[in-house]
């Protein structure tokens, strides 16, 4: 088994997990239903996999930056999703159709996003026999754990008796989450130069190297960047600020 593939695996799998099992358990709590839910499991899936299989030529686009852009351009998106969900959860008028959708968008454009790194990186394994036995048996068992606290947090959010309470923490956390997605977009543009390459700030890679375990997990949560631009700054706490903003407006849906 090969730990590197458990790690790899792991991280590309907790970002998705953290957000469905937070938004589910949202939906659940607001009587939303599940078909949503499903819907958003399925066409993402089918959605990554077309996108691992066009990478070749997708990677081509745009001076062969491609990939960096699409992906930074689906991190984009999850935060203009999350975005709408919170203002529809402050404004709703009778418009919680539109939570599920904004959830549903959300969790499908993870999928596709993560999901699709996992299946390039075991088709780069896959032409190799030898070392195709335990790439496979560790990716499984990242996958595994990280579904699993995925459904874990599913279910001791639904545990929670205090909901009113639960909800601001559940909101909380995606944010925080999705201001990490939204700095990644940053790192994907700065390395194809769509954003100009400038110092960084502080380096604190000599107490969480971004390649160990910690430091791949802490990407993964909240978009860990040791050497962080004043661009990655600037955006994560922009970010916050309007997430913040959302949350805080005047009205709320009567649960």
């Amino acid at each position: 088994m090969n730990l590197d593939a458990i790690i790899i695996v792991l991280r590309e799998v907790l970002e998705a997990a953290v957000l469905a099992s937070l938004l589910l358990a949202l939906a659940q709590r607001l009587a939303l239903g599940r078909i949503w839910f499903w819907s958003s499991l399925s066409i993402g899936g089918v959605m990554a996999w077309l996108y691992a299989d066009a990478i070749g030529w997708i990677s081509e686009l745009w001076d062969y930056s491609g990939q960096e852009v699409l992906n930074a351009t689906m991190q984009i998106a999850i935060f203009a999703a999350f975005c709408f969900l919170l203002f529809i959860l402050r404004h709703a008028d009778g418009r919680r159709g539109n939570l599920s959708a904004a959830a549903a968008v959300i969790i499908g454009l993870a999928l596709v996003r993560e999901l699709s790194e996992i299946l390039l990186y075991l088709q780069s394994y896959l032409v190799q026999d030898a070392n195709a036995l335990p790439i496979i048996l560790g990716s499984a068992v990242g996958f595994a754990t990280g579904v699993s606290v995925g459904v874990m947090l599913y279910f001791v959010t639904l545990w929670v008796v205090d909901w009113q309470r639960a909800q601001t923490v559940i909101l909380s956390v995606l944010s925080v989450v999705v201001a990490g997605i939204l700095m990644q977009a940053v790192s994907l543009l700065m390395q194809v130069d769509r954003l100009p390459q400038v110092s960084a700030l502080w380096d604190t890679g000599d107490v969480i190297d971004e390649r160990s375990t910690l430091g791949q997990l802490l990407y993964a949560l909240i978009g860990y960047e040791a050497t962080p631009t004043v661009w990655h700054m600037t955006v994560y706490v922009s970010a916050l600020l309007v997430m913040l903003f959302l949350m805080r407006s005047p009205k709320r849906v009567e649960l």
